[in-house]
């Protein structure tokens, strides 16, 4: 047991996700607002549409997804604080009794029972993301009803033509990251027709074929803008659940070297480093503010 005790601990887990954590918790909150304003923005368009107007299925089901988001949103807030007041209890529990003369076999316990916590976290993190995933094949699959439903029909008139084109390429291209098991997409509709094929975590490359330039030029914009925000929820609850599986590997451990201490302090100390930004990412997150970093 001697030799264990003077063997030199190893180093601290340090592969951490915090640098990403904080990037994309930094414009969450101004991405939200955009969000709404999208969603309203589609609203009104579907509700001044002859083709569709304001009791339209089509209609009623876009502000069903329009509350759908509002209640993934709330649910994640409730989530982001109850994880940020569990976090605040490491400060205030796990590093003080670390160094106090608590028994070996006390302090495995007492980590052990974070690591547990810890462990419902880090689900509840990955059910968020898969929740802002399933909202965008919602909305992606709204959207083809919209090009079936008006197919034909939009042929003679012009100007409405554009429009629907701006709100069918909006919506394929804010969801194509969210995407991934879904290749390509074809469709066409009166004089334009578009293919657009879908490669996970990259930019989409689409194929355009209709007048005039200044058009295209707008909606490129217009969807890559939608697209930086539309994508960060999910984004951001996949680097917490990261930082949660950093916290679980630095905490475990420390756990396995209760019998060390210069090991022990190191690693929990270590899980601090994840700690004090996903705390605060996480706070702000559920309290509608930027962090504070």
């Amino acid at each position: 047991m001697s030799g264990s005790n003077a063997r030199t601990p190893p180093p601290p887990y340090t592969n951490d996700n915090a640098e990403e954590l904080k990037k994309c918790f930094a414009t969450l909150l101004n991405d939200q607002q955009e969000i709404q304003k999208l969603f309203k923005s589609v609203a009104g368009q579907l509700e001044t549409t002859p083709q569709i107007g304001e009791h339209h299925p089509l209609t009623e089901e876009w502000n069903t997804l329009r509350q759908r988001h509002r209640r993934v949103y709330r649910d994640s807030q409730h989530n982001a604080s109850q994880c940020a007041s569990f976090l605040h209890n490491y400060v205030e529990v796990v590093i003080p009794l670390s160094q106090s003369k608590m028994p070996i076999r006390e302090k495995k316990v007492m980590v052990t029972r974070f690591l547990e916590a810890i462990a419902i976290h880090q689900e509840n993190a990955k059910k968020s993301a898969n929740k802002f995933s399933e909202l965008g094949k919602g909305v992606e699959t709204f959207q083809l009803k919209i090009a079936a439903a008006l197919r034909g029909q939009a042929e003679s008139q012009g100007f409405f033509t554009k429009a629907l084109y701006k709100l069918l390429t909006q919506l394929v291209k804010t969801f194509q990251r969210l995407l991934s098991g879904i290749n390509s997409v074809h469709f066409s509709l009166g004089p334009l027709r578009t293919d657009i094929r879908f490669h996970p975590y990259s930019e989409v490359r689409d194929e355009l074929r209709m007048g005039p330039r200044s058009t295209v030029s707008q909606v490129k914009d217009d969807c890559r803008e939608l697209t930086e925000k539309l994508t960060a929820f999910e984004e951001a609850w996949e680097i917490v659940k990261l930082s949660c599986a950093d916290l679980l590997i630095n905490l475990a451990m420390a756990r396995s070297m209760t019998a060390v201490p210069a090991a022990f302090d190191s690693n929990v100390r270590s899980a601090q480093r994840v700690y004090s930004p996903l705390v605060e990412c996480m706070r702000a997150y559920s309290q509608n503010r930027s962090p504070e970093l």
